[in-house]
Formats: structure tokens, sequence, C-alpha cells
């Protein structure tokens, strides 16, 4: 789609010196994300409000003149979802104040990171749950629910939110919380931004001390007992541990960075099998939960130290820091929600997906991450928040390298590994997935559940005429 001149007169006035036409460099920025298929699709606009009076403003506009709207914060979304051809971008990373309240509250506008919400808190003695990956947007984050290390002690980011200010499709700025506007408090606590454009976020936080980092190698021959070990381990040990599991191909046609044959711990062309997380306690704790893995054979290079709480939590891997890499291999993601430990069969279907994405000539790789979600996730029950997956034990993360322009034989093979290893793995998945891991094939039932019906009437009462791209109404 394309804006007339006078709707661009008509932004400039709602938003002095704000609004990229195409080819502006306020345009190239905002499309700038971390996505390497999202950077190449053409918004009719890219709009950077200063505020959240700005946002109503540009709302109003767009929903009496029918244009819909895209949001992006961080930019993170795996599929560069909020860049789109048929809308108009706001880039809401003009809006990233942090602070933090001697009351223990933090307050944080919708474009901060999940850096920025670090550097405020350290040295507080205070945390909260949020992601690995400092340049993600903390809007983005905490809509979809947040996943992050501690998750199993904590929850989840959403559940810290205390207090958030949205804009609905009408341009009314709503202040919403458990009591007031408790309709739209619930579907943003993991509705994935549907109900409106937040623009301001208050978050609980909770005392922390120092805590136990945790990097554990492991030899590529033993991943199947890996797998084993691991699950097994989250699925029962005190919830102070938190680790996840990934295993990545490497090589240089086949690691995520396109610059890299992979890291230096590894034979470039043979998978990388790797277990990151922290321990809220001391070293001699967590050595002592984690004997099983670290005394196994397979295991190298155990890195156990005691450190501070951000230092503990972001991942390692420098080239993730950027938030738009420029070596980022195309990936397509994708997702499941399971309940209980693997088995050896399905280990090992896990273990044959990697070997097939790392040896199959004609596939760029990919990986596979395994998260613990039990613990204070259950919580709340699938019904008290829109994030519907409580009760479950882990989310598994597909990434399967891609290529650019889109290749139709290698997406049909994508699907055929999908269905494949959901074939395998239906024991042990509920069906459900997680919307920050959106993929083509998901539904809405699939992310939120038997939550879908409501929450789609929190979108309908607020949204008619579908102004907001979401999504629910993408």
């Amino acid at each position: 789609m394309a804006l007339e001149a006078c709707d661009f007169r008509t932004l400039e006035n709602l938003c002095p010196g704000r609004v990229g036409a195409p080819g502006s460099p306020l345009y190239e920025a905002g499309r700038r994300v971390f996505s390497r298929a999202g950077r190449i699709r053409s918004p009719a606009a890219v709009l950077r409000p200063a505020d959240r009076n700005q946002v109503a403003a540009i709302m109003a506009w767009a929903n009496a003149a029918g244009i819909r709207l895209s949001i992006r914060s961080g930019g993170h979304s795996f599929d560069g979802f909020p860049v789109r051809d048929d809308g108009v971008l706001l880039d809401l990373r003009g809006l990233s104040a942090v602070r933090y309240a001697p009351s223990g509250y933090l307050h944080a506008m919708t474009g901060a990171t999940v850096g920025d919400i670090a550097r405020a808190l350290d040295g507080t003695g205070r945390a909260m749950p949020i992601g690995e990956c400092p340049t993600v947007g903390v809007g983005g984050l905490v809509l979809g629910g947040g996943f992050g290390q501690c998750t199993r002690h904590f929850g989840l980011t959403s559940d810290f939110l205390a207090e958030a200010t949205v804009v609905t499709a009408s341009g009314q700025i709503h202040v919403t919380n458990a009591v007031t506007n408790a309709n739209l408090f619930w579907g943003l606590r993991g509705g994935a931004g549907c109900v409106g454009i937040v623009t301001d976020l208050v978050f609980h936080t909770v005392p922390i001390q120092q805590v136990t980092g945790v990097t554990l190698g492991w030899r590529w021959d033993a991943a199947v007992e890996a797998i084993l070990l691991f699950t097994q381990l989250m699925h029962t040990a005190p919830s102070e541990l938190d680790l996840q599991l990934s295993i990545r191909t490497t090589g240089a046609d086949r690691y995520a960075d396109e610059a890299s044959a992979g890291p230096a711990d590894v034979i470039p062309g043979t998978p990388r099998v790797r277990i990151d997380g922290q321990f809220l306690g001391n070293q001699d704790d967590a050595r002592s939960l984690m004997r099983p893995l670290l005394e196994h054979p397979a295991a190298l290079h155990a890195s156990i130290r005691e450190e501070s709480f951000f230092d503990a939590v972001f991942v390692s891997n420098d080239f993730l820091h950027d938030p738009a890499p420029a070596t980022l291999r195309p990936h397509r993601i994708a997702s499941d929600i399971g309940r209980g430990a693997l088995g050896a069969v399905e280990a090992a279907a896990i273990v044959g997906q990697i070997n097939e994405l790392q040896f199959a000539p004609e596939l760029p790789g990919g990986a596979v991450s395994i998260e613990a979600i039990n613990g204070a996730v259950a919580a709340f029950t699938p019904q008290e928040t829109a994030f519907f997956h409580r009760g479950q034990d882990f989310v598994y993360h597909w990434a399967l390298g891609d290529r650019l322009p889109a290749d139709a034989g290698l997406a049909a093979r994508h699907d055929a590994l999908l269905q494949e290893i959901r074939h395998d793995l239906a024991g042990v998945l509920t069906g459900g997935r997680y919307v920050n891991y959106a993929d083509i094939l998901d539904t809405p039932n699939d992310w939120w559940g038997d939550n879908t019906d409501q929450l789609m009437s929190v979108v309908q009462e607020h949204d008619p005429d579908r102004i907001l791209i979401s999504r629910l109404n993408p």
C-alpha cells in the first residue's frame, strides 16, 4: 500500500520530525529488524512516536482513515512479523525510559530492551525474570509471556507485570491492572499485543543475591544421553536450578552466524551440544544437583562460577548482542510445548533431526533448544491470564536454517521436518506452541488454547475494525 501526500502532512503534524517516508533514514532504521526476511519488506511509512500521546494520536488517525498499523519495539520477532507491506509501522524504540523505584517497582516504557532493564536493576539487589538476549524489547517479551533463566523459580516476565498503560484502536489511553480495566490487563499478559499498543509497564521485582552461572559442553556422540539426563533433571530438580539445553549445527554453511564456522570449542561440521543456566545458590549446591551431568564422561569444559544475576542471564554469543546482525543466517523458527521428561525414543528423534540438518547437503543447518518451564509458571491457572501453557514442563524451540529469497522447496522440506519431529514426540507434546516463537504452521488455538475465544472477545471489543495488525488479526 502507499500513503498520499496529505497523509504524510497529517502524520508530520502528529509526530513532528518522526515520520519516515520510504527511503528515508528513519524508514530504513525502522525496518532494520533481527529477522533478515523482515528487512526486505516495505511498509507504507515508519513512525517513531516520542510519547504515549503521539501514539494515541496516530491510533486515532489510523482508525478514522482505515489504515492498519503494526508495532515493533526491539524488533526481535523471529519472522519479522511487524514489518509488513500492507500497513504503517510504529517503531516504539523512542519510548525507552526505565526507572527503578525504591518501593521495589520497575517502571519501563515498551521500547526499552532487556539490557536496559538489567542495567537499571543491576546493583539494586532486585531482579525479575527476563530473557537472555539484551537487545530484545521488553514490550514484545512481556506481552507474549516471557521465558528466560529463572523462569522455573520466579515465573514468566508477564507474571511480574503489575500495571500497564495501553492505547486502544480508538486512540483512548487506558491504565490497566488487576482491578482497573481488568479484561485488558488479562489480555496483555500473554496475548502478544493483540488488544492495543502498550506504552508503559510497571513490574514487581524480587530480592536477589549472587547466583551460580553454569556453562557445560557435551560430546555430540553422546547427545541422546545429554537430552535424557537434562530433561530428567529439569523435571525433578528444585526450581532454583534453571538450565537450557541447545544443540546447533556448525560449519561454514551451517552455523547461525554466516561469518563463522562455529565456536572455538567445537570441530566445525560437528553439532555443538551445550547446557547453560543458573542456580539461585552457591557453587557447591549447584555442583551437587548437577552431578549426573558433570560426572558423565561425555561432559566437556564445565564452567561453574558465582556471579551477579544479570551476568548469569545473558547469552555469551556476541553477535546476538547486535539488534540486527548483518551476518545472521536466515532461520525459520517454530516451537512446541511439552509435558514430562523425554524417553530414549524421543531423544533419539531430536538427535536424528539435528544429524539431518548437519549433514544433508541441501539443508542450511539449524538447531534445537529445550527450556524448562515448570515450577512457578504453574502458580497461575491457564485461565487467569491470556498465557495458556501453565503446568507444563518444556518448550522446544526449533530453528531451521533458511534462504533468501524464499525457496518453496526448502519451505516444504522444513514443513516435513516439523511434522516428523512432532509425530516422533507426540507422546510428550501438548499441541501447544509459544506465540513469541510463532511459525506459519501455527494457529491461534496453538498459542492460546482454551483462552482463544476470550482473547478474541477482548480484541473485538477494543478494535472492532481490525486496525492493529497482530497475531490474532494478521
